[in-house]
């Protein structure tokens, strides 16, 4: 049985306006996919009798709002104070409130599904420059075989944008939708609790960092995922600044474990995994949408990307430790801007701790500003400008390490996600 809850009307029209997937933002009368898989277009839901009778229910469930989340189309910011636009099957488009039949007491919960799986496009690309920008070879016959697995530049990073940045300050409500946490379950409690974070990269993948999988406290199993999260102390997340625009949290079980099989506790290389989730992500919402990856090539962007990072300005984000001698994270997600450390001064700063390759990034080291040990696995990003046409947020690294004092001299340390395009590229799967 679904737990009831109870959300304003006003509330509830804000709900939508964020939510099917439209990539860029969309007018009325585009054409989309609703429940059960039917042809549908994208039209004020007061021209949909079933979606309106669900949202002005008294007897809506949790699984009602989920459904009426994943139905909204996206639209422009700035029409936020109209009617929600929905994706509302052709066939049952009302030209007007006049042909509503009156079931508004009716719960869809067992008659639409509430999980609606999206097919994600991609663009047809030339061959991979070897090692443009830094980027790893990728061989063709992996290229052909599965780089139509990973959302185009269109579908990927796009997300509420925002100009607050940061030096650890709360991350507004949706404009980091690829965030991931890693849930861990207690061996003898059951008690579930989030370590670790990761960042969505397709319909069915969590990427992060290998030390979060493996040689991990034997007392925990990882066990699940949460999508969609911002302030831990609630499951229904509102950003007042829109609105007040609800998510919902998303919980997903974890399939399969893929922990790169030269992951080295010690050295700490090759920190990196793969989390594939048990059901696919709908990236029907903007608050869970995939972060783009480094495919510079792929995307034709190579002539963009700077062969060194080091005049680049990189963001971390979690729900980490917010002082070195605390252990209780943040309740809401947090965000700081570093920026990039050279590698010569990074293995020279580390010269007497580890070894840094041409594997890794280091970025930080200034003071009070860092990832801590919640944030490990999440992404380092970065944001490149596309002449003409819009900005794009990459993740550059993973969390992997740093000084156990968080926020003092020492930089943390990256892996480098360029440098594992190819075994991300071989480890996914439809």
């Amino acid at each position: 049985m679904f737990k009831r809850i109870v959300i304003s009307s006003s509330e509830l029209l804000f709900l939508g306006s964020l939510l099917v997937l439209c990539i860029l933002p969309c007018s009325e009368s585009v054409q989309c996919r609703s429940y059960g898989k039917q042809l549908g277009e994208c039209v004020p839901i007061t021209n949909c009798p079933r979606l309106l009778a669900i949202l002005l229910s008294s007897e809506r469930t949790v699984q009602d709002l989920r459904m009426l989340q994943k139905l909204t189309c996206i639209t422009e910011i700035s029409d936020l104070e109209r009617d929600p636009v929905v994706c509302c099957p052709i066939k049952e488009i009302a030209d007007s409130l006049k042909d509503h039949h009156d079931d508004r007491n009716e719960s869809l919960a067992t008659e639409i599904p509430v999980s609606i799986s999206t097919t994600t496009t991609t663009t047809t690309t030339p061959p991979p420059t070897p090692h443009a920008s830094g980027q790893a070879s990728i061989p063709q016959k992996l290229i052909d075989e599965k780089f139509h697995l990973i959302p185009a530049l269109m579908d990927c990073s796009n997300a509420i944008t925002s100009d607050r940045i940061i030096g650890g300050e709360v991350v507004p409500h949706g404009s980091l939708p690829w965030m991931a946490r890693l849930g861990y379950r207690h061996k003898g409690t059951g008690k579930l609790e989030y370590y670790c974070g990761g960042s969505v990269i397709n319909k069915r993948y969590i990427l992060t960092a290998g030390h979060c999988t493996q040689g991990f406290d034997d007392n925990f199993v990882l066990a699940e995922v949460r999508l969609g999260e911002h302030d831990t102390t609630t499951d229904v997340d509102c950003n007042q600044d829109l609105g007040n625009i609800c998510s919902l949290v998303e919980d997903f079980k974890i399939e399969r474990i893929i922990t790169h099989p030269q992951h080295n506790t010690v050295t700490k290389q090759n920190d990196i995994a793969l989390l594939r989730l048990n059901q696919d992500i709908s990236f029907g919402s903007y608050f869970v949408q995939p972060i783009c990856l480094p495919f510079t090539a792929q995307y034709n962007l190579t002539a963009l990307t700077p062969t060194e990072f080091n005049s680049l300005t990189t963001t971390v984000a979690g729900w980490g430790r917010v002082w070195s001698d605390k252990t209780q994270g943040s309740s809401q997600l947090l965000q700081v801007a570093i920026p990039i450390v050279p590698m010569q001064q990074c293995q020279q700063l580390y010269r007497r701790r580890v070894t840094i390759t041409p594997k890794q990034i280091c970025a930080g080291g200034v003071l009070g500003k860092d990832s801590c040990s919640g944030d490990s696995g999440g992404a380092l990003m970065g944001t490149m400008t596309i002449p003409n046409k819009f900005s794009k947020t990459f993740q550059f690294g993973i969390v992997s390490f740093g000084q156990i004092q968080c926020g003092g001299p020492l930089p943390g340390v990256y892996t480098k996600t360029e440098e594992y395009l190819p075994w991300i590229l071989s480890n996914i799967e439809a």
